[in-house]
């Protein structure tokens, strides 16, 4: 089947770890404008569990659009003095030509602000991504994300 070259493989791994770089080193996120273009399609849909599992079962993929959710990226940067993704282990399957499943370890270490208490919130999870390929590469068209364990607690919506 076309699309399962090594080189897709790469590709996709790298997609998934410019998220990391965007949410940690592009901050605020508004000025850098198209850094999440290049991990994210513009009618991207999110997913995102609290609760401690060891699947996606039940996390329903709510259509965000990219605007909305580099807003609620920047919103998360603001809460944080600083941030430290890490994407592991990626498994990635080609479920049909043009599309790709990947599985990663998502290991998210996030330092508090004092107005909130100060200290850390850690997150040990998985970003479970259907990506399709665009003109421009490899997308992630969908995330779902949920917790295998937390240490800490979130910061606070403000």
């Amino acid at each position: 089947r076309q699309g399962m070259s090594e080189a897709d493989k790469r590709e996709i791994s790298e997609t998934v770890a410019k998220f990391c770089w965007c949410i940690d080193t592009y901050v605020p996120l508004s000025s850098h404008p198209g850094v999440m273009e290049e991990v994210f399609v513009s009618d991207m849909e999110f997913g995102l569990s609290r609760e401690p599992s060891k699947s996606s079962d039940g996390i329903k993929l709510q259509p965000m659009g990219l605007a909305a959710f580099s807003g609620f990226i920047e919103t998360v940067q603001g809460k944080y003095v600083a941030t430290h993704h890490h994407c592991t282990n990626t498994i990635i399957t080609f479920p049909e030509e043009g599309k790709a499943f990947a599985k990663t370890y998502a290991t998210n270490y996030h330092w508090k602000q004092e107005k909130h208490g100060g200290g850390r919130f850690n997150y040990y999870g998985i970003y479970e991504d259907n990506l399709i390929k665009t003109e421009a590469g490899w997308r992630i068209k969908s995330r779902r994300q949920y917790p295998l364990i937390m240490e800490g607690e979130p910061s606070p919506n403000e």
